[in-house]
C-alpha cells in the first residue's frame, strides 16, 4: 500500500514538473504571438528608426542621451541576421518580454511558493496587458532592471545577503542610463526601510543595508556617466539633461508635476470614481447580507456572497463596465484600475495583519512600490504600471489566495468576494485584449488583411490594405525616381517611414514632435543644404500636413499648434529653395 502511494506520489511530482516546464515554454512564447501584424508608423517606427540611425547626428542629443542604453541595444539587434527586416526586429525586441515574463514567473512559483496556476494565470494576463510596442525598448528595459531590482532587494533582505542589495543598487543605477526619468525608481530601497521596521532590526542594521542599496546604485551611475563622459566628450550628458528640463515649456505633460498628477488623476477622475462607487455599492449589498443573516455562520455568509456577487457583475455589464472593443486599450483600463486600487488595499491590510509573515508584508509593499514608482517619470498616467505586471499580478493574485485561505470570517468573506469580480473582470477583458490588440498609430490596429511583399523592410508584415497600398505606392515612386538614396525630411507623425522605406534622415526623424522645439527645427534645418536640385534632401508629408500647405494652414483642432509653427517654417524654406511637389497617392506627398 504505501509501496502503491509512493508510485503515485512520485507520478504526480512528474506531472506537475512537466506541467511547470511547459508553462515555462508557453509564457516565453506568448510574446511572440503578434510580431508579423502591424506597421506602426509612429512609435513603433520612430524607435526603430532611431536604432537603425542611431547617432547624434540623426537624434536629437537630449533624447540621444536620455534613452541611450535602450537605443545602443537597438542598434545591435540590427546588426544582427535578420536585424535589416521588421519581422527580424519584432522577433528580437520581443525576446526581452518573454525573458522578463519567464523570470517573474519562475520566481514566483520557486521562491514566493505561489502555486503555479495562479501564478500562470497571472503571468498571462500579464503578457496580454503589454499595449505598447515591443520597439519601445526603454519601457521593457526598463522593466527588465526593475524586475531585476526588486527580486535582489527581496532576496537580500530575506536571506540577509548584502551583495544582492548592492546588486538591486546597481540595477536601478543602470536603469538611469536606460531612460533618465527612471531617477525616481530609487525610491524603492524604501523597502529596506519597511523591512527594518517590521522585523525591529537596529538602526545601524538597516542603515548598513541601506548603504548597500546606495553604493551599488551611485557606482552604476558613475560607471555608465563615466563611458559616456568618455565616449561623447565631457558635459555632453549634463547639456543634453538640461535641453531635456527645457524641454517641458513646449510638452507640458513632461513636467515632473504633470506627470505626478496624471497618474493620481488616474484613479480619482470621474470614471474612476464612478466604478468604484458602484464596486463598492455591491460590497456594501453583500457586507449587510453577511451581518444580518450569516454573523457567525461563514458557510452560509459565503453562500449569500456567491449569490450576490454574481447578481453585482450582472448589474456592472449592464452598466457597460466591459468594453468590447478589444483593438483599443480602453477595454483593460477601467478594470486595471481597479484591481490596482483593490490590491493596493489588499496589500496594506497584510503588511498590518499578524497573520502574515515578514516575507508576505514585504512582498505586499514591494507590490505597492511597483504599481506606482513604475508610471513615476512617465507621461502616460497609469498606463506604464499597466504595460509592467510581470511581477505585480503573480504576487498580486497570490496575496489574494493567501487572504480567501486564511480570512475566515463573515466579514472577510464579502471582501474576498468583491476582489475575485474584480480580478475576474481583469482576467476576462485581458484575455481578450492579448489576443487582439496590436499597437498601431495608439490607437490599436484593426485589420491584417494584406502581407507587405514589394518593400523588403517590411516583407512578411500584415496590415490592413490601404496602408499597405501606399507604403507600396510610395516605396515604387522613390524606387523608380532615383530618390531612395537621398536624405529625407519628413513630417505628419510618419516617423517610420524612414525605417519602413529605408530612408536615411536629414534630421530629427519625428519632426512634428512636441519635445522638439521650433528652435531646434529651424537650427537644424539651417545645416542642410537645400539649395542643390541634384542633392538636397527629399521632404515627405503626410496627408494633413500637405493640407495645410495646400490650403495656406488649417484650424489649431486639425494641426497642434507647435506643430503649425514648424510646418509653416518648413514650408517657407521649400518655396525659397524652390521645392516642387512631385508625387501624392492620397496619404504621402513627395517634394524635392
Amino acid at each position: 500500500m504505501n509501496f502503491k502511494m509512493k508510485i503515485n506520489k512520485n507520478r504526480n511530482k512528474k506531472l506537475f514538473h512537466y506541467l511547470y516546464i511547459l508553462s515555462v515554454v508557453l509564457i516565453f512564447l506568448y510574446p511572440f504571438r503578434h510580431v508579423a501584424m502591424g506597421v506602426d508608423l509612429m512609435d513603433g517606427g520612430y524607435n526603430y528608426a532611431n536604432f537603425r540611425y542611431n547617432g547624434l547626428e540623426y537624434m536629437d542629443s537630449m533624447w540621444f542621451f536620455a534613452t541611450w542604453m535602450a537605443n545602443a541595444v537597438g542598434h545591435l539587434f540590427t546588426q544582427l541576421p535578420f536585424g535589416d527586416t521588421l519581422l527580424g526586429m519584432n522577433v528580437y525586441a520581443t525576446l526581452p518580454v518573454s525573458a522578463i515574463g519567464v523570470s517573474a514567473y519562475i520566481f514566483s512559483v520557486k521562491e514566493l511558493k505561489i502555486p503555479a496556476w495562479i501564478a500562470f494565470i497571472g503571468e498571462w494576463i500579464a503578457l496580454s496587458l503589454c499595449w505598447a510596442p515591443v520597439s519601445v525598448l526603454y519601457n521593457y528595459l526598463t522593466y527588465g532592471f526593475l524586475l531585476a531590482g526588486v527580486l535582489c532587494l527581496y532576496q537580500g533582505l530575506t536571506a540577509s545577503r548584502g551583495h544582492l542589495l548592492v546588486l538591486a543598487g546597481i540595477f536601478l543605477g543602470l536603469n538611469v542610463g536606460n531612460r533618465f526619468s527612471n531617477l525616481p525608481q530609487a525610491g524603492l530601497i524604501l523597502a529596506v526601510w519597511y523591512f527594518g521596521i517590521i522585523n525591529k532590526k537596529k538602526f545601524s542594521f538597516v542603515l548598513k543595508d541601506t548603504a548597500f542599496c546606495v553604493l551599488g546604485y551611485v557606482a552604476a551611475l558613475a560607471v555608465f556617466l563615466g563611458f559616456i563622459s568618455l565616449r561623447y566628450g565631457f558635459g555632453s550628458y549634463a547639456e543634453a539633461i538640461v535641453n531635456l528640463f527645457g524641454m517641458t515649456e513646449q510638452a507640458t505633460d513632461y513636467t515632473p508635476l504633470s506627470m505626478l498628477s496624471g497618474m493620481i488623476g488616474g484613479y480619482l477622475d470621474d470614471t474612476s470614481m464612478y466604478w468604484i462607487k458602484r464596486f463598492g455599492l455591491i460590497l456594501a449589498a453583500a457586507l449587510v447580507l453577511c451581518l444580518t443573516l450569516a454573523r457567525k455562520n461563514i458557510k452560509t455568509a459565503r453562500v449569500l456572497t456567491g449569490i450576490s456577487m454574481p447578481a453585482g457583475m450582472w448589474w456592472l455589464v449592464t452598466e457597460k463596465f466591459l468594453y468590447r472593443d478589444y483593438a483599443t486599450y480602453n477595454s483593460i483600463y477601467d478594470q486595471c484600475i481597479m484591481v490596482f486600487l483593490m490590491m493596493m488595499l489588499l496589500a496594506v491590510w497584510q503588511m498590518y495583519s499578524r497573520k502574515y509573515t515578514g516575507e508576505e508584508k514585504l512582498q505586499a509593499f514591494l507590490v505597492i512600490l511597483l504599481i506606482l514608482f513604475t508610471s513615476l517619470g512617465s507621461n502616460n498616467a497609469i498606463y506604464s504600471s499597466i504595460n509592467n505586471l510581470f511581477w505585480v499580478l503573480p504576487c498580486a493574485f497570490g496575496m489574494l489566495c493567501r487572504f480567501v485561505c486564511r480570512e475566515k470570517s463573515s466579514v472577510a468573506v464579502p471582501f474576498q468576494g468583491i476582489l475575485l469580480v474584480g480580478c475576474l473582470f481583469l482576467v476576462w477583458q485581458g484575455a481578450f485584449f492579448g489576443k487582439t490588440y496590436v499597437y498601431e498609430e495608439a490607437t490599436g490596429g484593426r485589420s491584417f488583411d494584406t502581407e507587405i511583399t514589394a518593400i523588403p523592410v517590411l516583407k512578411g508584415i500584415s496590415t490592413n490594405q490601404e496602408k499597405a497600398r501606399h507604403l507600396e505606392e510610395l516605396y515604387a515612386y522613390l524606387q523608380e525616381s532615383g530618390l531612395d538614396e537621398r536624405e529625407c525630411i519628413l513630417f505628419g507623425n510618419i516617423p517610420g517611414v524612414a525605417y519602413f522605406l529605408d530612408l536615411t534622415p536629414a534630421m530629427n526623424v519625428w519632426s512634428d514632435l512636441r519635445s522638439y522645439s521650433v528652435d531646434r527645427m529651424e537650427s537644424d534645418v539651417a545645416k542642410l543644404d537645400m539649395a542643390d536640385s541634384a542633392s538636397r534632401p527629399i521632404i515627405i508629408l503626410e496627408e494633413k500636413a500637405f493640407a495645410y500647405l495646400q490650403q495656406g494652414g488649417v484650424t489649431e483642432e486639425n494641426l497642434e499648434e507647435t506643430a503649425a509653427k514648424k510646418l509653416h517654417f518648413l514650408g517657407e524654406q521649400m518655396a525659397d529653395n524652390g521645392y516642387r511637389q512631385e508625387f501624392f497617392n492620397g496619404k504621402y506627398a513627395v517634394y524635392y
